[in-house]
């Protein structure tokens, strides 16, 4: 798939029929490396931040450099403290109700845009989903530790730019219907009177009931930072401090794709799966390969203090909201 270029004033027009979705808590250092990614791989999108009532300084920070650059913020006017994953999913769906263009893009504050989205990757999302039973496109890389599984998921010889699993689509791994990040139909969703259920296999269930499988581009533009601090039930877990304090505050971002790197990237053999630790690099030295996801992932006996610090959790939390009545 050859490379494209625009100039400055080329751009909005070229992603004209895009927005940004990014969804944010509290890590803002991270934010603003998925800010700037977007402005630098998509500059004149439009990129909308839904934060989940941040309440740390930095991330406040962080969204006033980002409303700077042209951002719009939209703050969760509630916080859903019973859900493990906050108020993601309601703002999802809000980001799906201001929604003014045919096409999504989900991102969330600790993943990036790692190459120039061009012309024809354009060309392709639009193709795509001239199909009516097409509503997502998934747009990252696959994790490495995922394709024990996942590789005999799809044909053995891959043929053009989009990736589809094989099998009848309604009886497809519903890994393959939908997943948080990646990039919705706008218009087909909301035809549907499609709503966020809370939690990513519940959404999976549901995409399958209504459309058909999730087409993977073969050069996806997306991946998450590896050993990102992990956030669960709205907390920062003792083993994930202990990482970041080892790193004095230091956020793990990821190199660009561009140049030679892209162009071998985009002119791979066609059997070769788009991995993510195959062609991307971190700027931190000491990043564990394959990626790990989480901070505490890096050492075993980090993994089990983060267990057992959240087992702890989730048995003192239901006499604390007795205790607040």
């Amino acid at each position: 798939m050859p490379t494209t270029s625009k100039s400055p004033s080329d751009a909005k027009g070229l992603y004209g029929d895009f927005t940004i979705a990014i969804l944010s808590y509290n890590r803002g250092g991270y934010l603003l490396n998925c800010v700037d990614s977007c402005l630098r791989n998509m500059p004149g999108c439009a990129v909308r931040i839904y934060d989940d009532q941040s309440d740390d300084p930095a991330t406040a920070g962080a969204l006033k450099i980002a409303r700077d650059r042209g951002c719009e913020v939209i703050s969760s006017e509630t916080v859903l403290d019973k859900e493990r994953h906050g108020g993601l999913y309601a703002n999802m769906q809000r980001a799906l109700a201001d929604c003014d263009s045919p096409y999504l893009v989900y991102l969330q504050d600790d993943t990036q845009i790692l190459r120039r989205v061009d012309g024809p990757t354009i060309a392709l999302i639009a193709e795509t989903f001239t199909d009516a039973d097409v509503a997502f496109i998934r747009s990252q890389f696959f994790k490495q530790m995922d394709m024990h599984r996942f590789r005999a998921h799809f044909p053995e010889q891959i043929r053009g730019d989009i990736l589809e699993p094989i099998g009848r689509y309604r009886d497809c791994d519903i890994d393959h219907a939908y997943c948080d990040i990646m990039i919705a139909d706008a218009r087909k969703l909301k035809a549907a009177g499609w709503m966020f259920r809370p939690n990513e296999r519940a959404n999976q269930i549901l995409a399958r009931s209504l459309f058909k499988f999730m087409p993977y581009l073969r050069h996806p533009f997306v991946f998450y930072c590896p050993e990102v601090p992990s956030y669960r039930d709205r907390k920062l877990y003792l083993a994930s401090r202990i990482v970041q304090k080892s790193r004095n505050g230091r956020i793990v971002r990821l190199n660009d794709l561009d140049g030679d790197r892209l162009e071998a990237f985009l002119n791979r053999p066609q059997s070769e799966f788009p991995i993510a630790e195959d062609w991307l690099t971190a700027d931190l030295p000491d990043v564990i390969r394959p990626f790990v996801f989480q901070d505490y992932s890096r050492t075993r006996w980090l993994t089990v203090l983060y267990k057992v610090e959240s087992r702890l959790w989730r048995m003192w939390k239901p006499f604390r909201r007795l205790m607040r009545r």
